[in-house]
């Protein structure tokens, strides 16, 4: 990938501005988009398998406080001016069909187990390759209960075939010892979501809207591939 971007130095410098702030360089920005063509290099798709691909999601505080989960029609709007007043919210019903972040609205509220307290935050999928634990895909989504099952859905079908199949899992696959394995190593899944939230800075994110947070999500994921690569590759075929 270096070599191809070096040859393509000539093109990115004339794209370069000449005055105000400096511009980030394109072949930065290119590698940190290019998580697909990682993984369809010749010398990384040996490392792949065909059939073992779990899909796990993860969540990411939203860049927005619960104060600014503020009722939709504006009946809240009598606590006082501006977005930092005080407000009582306890007995308060609130959810996302009623409330939205005036700060984020695409963020979601979402509760992440019974007992925990609710807040704002995205949810961040990863489609995982079991005996390379690469990434291999990638979504981030509105935080809500059909998120992680739409995306196991949807990804590893899109992966395959590039569309959407309906699919199901019964007792002709999970009879076979490979199975019993792969729900093992699928754990492994939790490393890309660690090394993300720790070292991408994707715990909870700095940027606002859904979109915003997918481009910095995704290039998270092409970051933690190049770093276990070079590793993959110099072991032994």
């Amino acid at each position: 990938m270096n070599d191809a971007l070096t040859g393509l130095s000539a093109e990115f410098e004339k794209l370069y501005a000449r005055e105000g702030r400096p511009s980030i360089p394109p072949g930065r920005m290119l590698r940190a988009l290019l998580l697909q063509a990682v993984i369809a290099h010749p010398r990384v798709k040996r490392l792949l398998s065909k059939e073992h691909f779990p899909v796990d999601g993860t969540l990411i505080d939203a860049w927005a406080s619960m104060k600014s989960f503020r009722r939709k029609d504006g009946a809240d709007d009598d606590a006082g001016p501006g977005r930092n007043a005080e407000r009582g919210f306890r007995d308060a019903k609130r959810s996302n069909e009623t409330h939205a972040s005036t700060t984020d609205p695409d963020a979601r509220l979402y509760r992440k187990g019974k007992g925990r307290e609710s807040r704002l935050y995205y949810m961040g999928h990863a489609l995982m390759e079991n005996c390379s634990v690469l990434a291999v895909a990638g979504r981030l989504t509105q935080a809500t209960g059909m998120a992680e099952r739409e995306a196991a859905l949807d990804m590893p079908e899109q992966h395959r075939t590039g569309k959407r199949r309906k699919t199901a899992i019964d007792g002709r696959t999970t009879r076979h010892p490979g199975y019993a394995i792969s729900q093992i190593i699928r754990k492994r899944i939790e490393e890309i979501f660690g090394w993300a939230k720790s070292s991408a800075g994707m715990a909870k994110t700095k940027f606002k809207g859904r979109k915003r947070v997918a481009a910095c999500f995704m290039p998270g994921l092409t970051a933690y591939n190049l770093i276990r690569l070079p590793k993959l590759l110099a072991a032994p075929a």
